[in-house]
């Protein structure tokens, strides 16, 4: 299994075929203890390196994305 476990993902960045599929908050904590995935608040970007809040955390998105 790959994980690829970030804030945000640039589609611009996908070169081949994918297929995207929503996933649950659960589903990723069975597959991977004490994993967490944040939204977050609209427009807020932090900055590179920047500590979040979790005030500034809005809920979790979590994308499974399949490559051939």
């Amino acid at each position: 299994m790959h994980l690829l476990i970030g804030s945000t993902f640039p589609l611009s960045l996908i070169r081949a075929p994918v297929r995207i599929v929503p996933s649950s908050l659960d589903e990723l904590r069975e597959r991977l203890p004490g994993a967490e995935s944040p939204d977050y608040t609209p427009g807020f970007r932090p900055a590179i390196g920047e500590e979040v809040t979790p005030e500034q955390i809005s809920g979790w998105q979590i994308l499974r994305l399949f490559w051939p």
